[in-house]
């Protein structure tokens, strides 16, 4: 169990450096466009929403496959 630890806090630590690469960029965006800033905002919030909607469902597809191959591995 040690080990999935460690890779559900390596996806996690990932997850959330694409979060501020995108959070980042975005806000260069907003600077470079003041008028649809609004728009532009709720457009990352949208794709950082999507991006950790699908990492939540690799993280428990791996945390399902790591229990299938632990409990009828042996």
């Amino acid at each position: 169990m040690a080990l999935l630890s460690f890779w559900v806090y390596l996806l996690i630590g990932l997850g959330l450096i694409i979060f501020a690469v995108i959070s980042y960029f975005g806000f260069l965006w907003t600077n470079r466009d003041l008028v649809n800033r609004q728009n532009v905002m709720t457009g990352v919030q949208m794709a950082a929403l999507h991006i950790f909607k699908f990492f939540g469902y690799g993280v428990l597809i791996f945390i399902l496959v790591y229990l299938f191959f632990y409990i009828y591995g042996k």
